[in-house]
């Protein structure tokens, strides 16, 4: 392996603006070399590779924050989901415009699913915006997004139902330390009797107990895994951005001085000539 850091974030709805304080905490010492994210999780990790200012990306936040349930909503019921998901397609043009994956200042990789095959999908080159809209894709509440990918036209859903925390794609971009952090609730201190729980309590529950199996199979001894404590924060509330992002800040730090010195240890070998144009060529292509 080689001295590169890699970053891995999951989706959580609006748990995911935990992200921001994440990269608040580790940008100024551990910048992260690559980013391999998920829904909500991708589309913070786009912002901040697209300037490396974790202000604008608060901005931004504040901005989805302050509109709320509003930019998933559409005045006709469209088939596959509650919303079109246009709404937050023009959102995400208007703070990145254009942008493909190629114009990032440091390189990500986004999932999302192919919800014929049922298979995790890997998006890391082409257009950005359609790109997140395709990893926020939550089924059921946005509508599955086309995309061609390697030739093929896939209809996607959230990368969350197949890869909720894709730490393998950091790893596979040759990261030898590798953080990852789940914004999901780990329930591993139930703050509900489960007997007492509604059964839309029940059915999110066992969805999230799902991904969290789903997740740690992608992760290996000597990753670093916060699974941060966001109390009962629901997918949905947008309104608790500040006390998320000082969550994702706070909890993280607690890990920067294991991760800096892990960091100092690893080997600082580069991989064979061959190997860094091959991966060049495969992050661009896809």
């Amino acid at each position: 392996m080689s001295r590169r850091f890699g970053l891995a974030l999951s989706g959580g709805g609006a748990r995911g603006f935990a992200h921001i304080g994440v990269l608040r905490a580790l940008h100024q010492r551990l910048r992260p070399d690559f980013i391999s994210a998920t829904s909500m999780g991708a589309v913070i990790a786009a912002l901040y590779a697209a300037r490396l200012d974790v202000a604008w990306v608060e901005l931004v936040a504040r901005d989805f924050a302050n509109r709320g349930l509003r930019i998933f909503w559409d005045w006709k019921l469209p088939k596959g989901g509650l919303s079109s998901g246009r709404h937050l397609e023009e959102f995400l043009r208007h703070h990145l415009g254009d942008a493909k994956f190629s114009d990032l200042k440091i390189p990500i990789a986004v999932t999302a699913t192919d919800i014929h095959k049922g298979t995790p999908v890997v998006l890391r080159d082409g257009d950005l915006v359609s790109a997140l809209c395709a990893s926020f894709a939550v089924p059921g509440l946005l509508t599955p997004v086309a995309r061609r990918v390697a030739g093929e036209e896939l209809l996607l859903v959230d990368g969350g139902v197949s890869n909720p925390l894709p730490a393998d794609l950091s790893r596979q971009a040759g990261c030898g330390v590798l953080l990852a952090v789940s914004a999901n609730p780990s329930y591993a201190h139930p703050s509900t009797d489960p007997r007492q729980l509604s059964t839309t309590e029940l059915t999110i529950r066992s969805f999230y107990i799902m991904q969290k199996f789903i997740a740690t199979q992608h992760l290996q001894p000597q990753d670093t895994l916060i699974e941060l404590n966001l109390k009962d924060c629901p997918f949905l509330d947008f309104g608790r951005l500040d006390f998320l992002m000082e969550q994702g800040h706070l909890q993280t730090g607690n890990a920067i001085p294991a991760l800096e010195a892990r960091m100092r240890a690893e080997p600082a070998s580069r991989p064979p000539f061959w190997k860094r144009i091959s991966d060049l060529f495969r992050f661009r292509k896809g």
